[in-house]
């Protein structure tokens, strides 16, 4: 397993159902190891296996849940 982290900028997530929002989409990724959504810096970090998903699949789930994101 390669496992990667990688931490997005979300300026759109303003409240707690945002962050769950990002939570769930991400999670439901196969490959995706661990999420944490920080609603003060407005930031996403997370834990993935780059054998199983690529960055692209992760920033298109998160653009499917409504939220633009760039990478940090």
């Amino acid at each position: 397993m390669a496992t990667k982290q990688i931490t997005y900028s979300v300026p759109s997530m303003s409240c707690d159902r945002c962050v769950g929002t990002i939570k769930t989409a991400l999670s439901k990724l196969s490959g995706v190891t661990d999420v944490t959504a920080d609603l003060p810096t407005k930031r996403v970090a997370l834990s993935y296996d780059a054998a199983t998903v690529t960055e692209a699949q992760l920033e298109t789930a998160l653009g499917r849940a409504g939220f633009n994101v760039a990478r940090l």
